[in-house]
């Protein structure tokens, strides 16, 4: 949980709107925030002629990835039981490109 709240923090101050909630980040639209939240979180230093680094938390990445996963896999649950096809849309287009990147 304190993974999640930290990377819902840090979206927050990225995407300058106070009132982001974790359900809400579960969108295509805030998947490039995500990337570069934990990036900032991590403490990632990218070179031109080196491979990138991180400075802190180096399994923070990979935890957040599969946490994330697992919220996505609730909220498409969460809305096929009460039919909101547009989040259960959302939900898996997120699921989709989470995948292919």
């Amino acid at each position: 949980m304190h993974h999640k709240a930290e990377l819902v923090v840090e979206l927050c101050q990225f995407t300058e709107k106070s009132d982001l909630t974790l359900i809400n980040c579960i969108s295509p639209q805030y998947l490039d925030a995500i990337i570069n939240a934990v990036q900032h979180i991590c403490q990632m230093e990218i070179s031109q002629h080196a491979r990138p680094t991180l400075k802190c938390s180096p399994s923070f990445a990979l935890k957040i990835s599969h946490e994330l996963r697992r919220c996505a896999d609730l909220v498409q649950n969460m809305t096929l039981k009460q039919h909101d096809t547009a989040l259960l849309q959302r939900t898996e287009n997120f699921l989709k490109i989470r995948a292919l990147e």
